[in-house]
């Protein structure tokens, strides 16, 4: 060893030394990562029950009179081409080739398309919205979606026609 080896045998070299600062543990890192997926995944969940909560019923009897759609139903505005037209959406999953859109459905997408209209004039939503759009989806073999919407006027309700008349 040389006598300058000597006088810096006990410091430390700028090498070793870390950079001062803050610094924090992983441990701390990994359970900030868990929460702030806790808090997103409950932020969705509210997002989409409140906003599908009111509907519930309606999907609920669409699932009973269509075993195996999925329905999902959901209400409000359109964005264009005409704002002020209240809309209820459905949407199905069936096992049969949906059709095309603007055109006329095939017979089992007709049977379909007049079940959801039965059970929509039923619900308490049949006097509420003007329109009716029903959105049918195929998933085919291969990964081929196929998929037809159906706009109609909203069904007037079940009880509708007996109270005119009396």
């Amino acid at each position: 060893m040389t006598a300058g080896d000597e006088a810096t045998a006990g410091e430390p070299t700028s090498e070793a030394t870390p950079p001062r600062g803050r610094s924090f543990r992983g441990s701390w890192l990994v359970m900030g990562m868990i929460c702030l997926g806790c808090v997103t995944t409950a932020g969705l969940f509210w997002f989409w029950n409140t906003r599908t909560a009111d509907y519930l019923p309606l999907a609920d009897a669409l699932a009973e009179a269509l075993p195996g759609s999925s329905p999902r139903v959901e209400g409000g505005r359109r964005r264009r081409p005409d704002p002020d037209v209240t809309l209820l959406q459905v949407m199905l999953k069936v096992p049969f080739d949906p059709g095309e859109d603007h055109a006329t459905p095939p017979p089992q997408a007709a049977a379909t398309l007049e079940t959801v209209e039965e059970t929509v004039a039923a619900s308490p939503f049949a006097g509420r919205y003007d329109v009716l759009e029903v959105h049918l989806r195929r998933d085919g073999p291969g990964g081929v979606i196929t998929s037809a919407t159906y706009t109609r006027p909203m069904p007037k309700p079940a009880g509708s026609a007996e109270r005119d008349d009396g």
